[in-house]
């Protein structure tokens, strides 16, 4: 635990859990609630809770999944760089990577082509990667931004635990 508190802050940590979890759990509701209409006419309560369960459930499952990645990358580069500049460069990443996900499921539901799609977040991720590093107000920016999120990020995990109890409730 140590070596997390020589490399990161508090604030840093909420930043990067918050541009973890915000996207992760925008995109699971809104996909979620574009079936809830569905679900209701053919499943009873509990089956409609249960779903909205295992939603919440796996939303959190995949927010500490890439946590974890991202705490191990901020532990792999340079002491110094961490929050000055690994901080802002990847909640910047994740953003984009949330947004790329988004476009990439449009097009693979709509059988669109991938490759420019890929081929645009490489360059997407490079550039950004330059403005980040070269103007270190973008980090400000987004360091302003974790913080009017934080409270409803935790709230999404709040309801994340619930949903797990539930999962773990339905299948005791």
């Amino acid at each position: 635990m140590a070596i997390f508190k020589d490399r990161f802050t508090p604030q840093g940590l909420a930043q990067i859990f918050v541009y973890c979890a915000f996207p992760i759990h925008v995109w699971a509701l809104i996909n979620m609630f574009q079936d809830v209409p569905s679900w209701v006419l053919y499943l009873r309560g509990w089956e409609v809770i249960g779903m909205v369960a295992y939603t919440l459930s796996f939303a959190m499952f995949e927010t500490l999944s890439v946590l974890m990645v991202v705490l191990l990358i901020g532990m792999i580069v340079p002491k110094g760089w961490v929050m000055e500049k690994v901080v802002p460069l990847v909640s910047l990443w994740l953003v984009e990577l949330a947004i790329m996900a988004i476009l990439f499921q449009h097009h693979i539901l709509h059988h669109l082509p991938k490759r420019e799609l890929v081929m645009g977040y490489a360059l997407i991720l490079a550039v950004s990667a330059f403005i980040v590093l070269r103007f270190p107000r973008v980090g400000d920016i987004f360091r302003w931004v974790a913080e009017r999120l934080v409270v409803l990020s935790f709230l999404y995990i709040f309801f994340d635990v619930l949903g797990l109890l539930v999962v773990i409730l339905r299948n005791a």
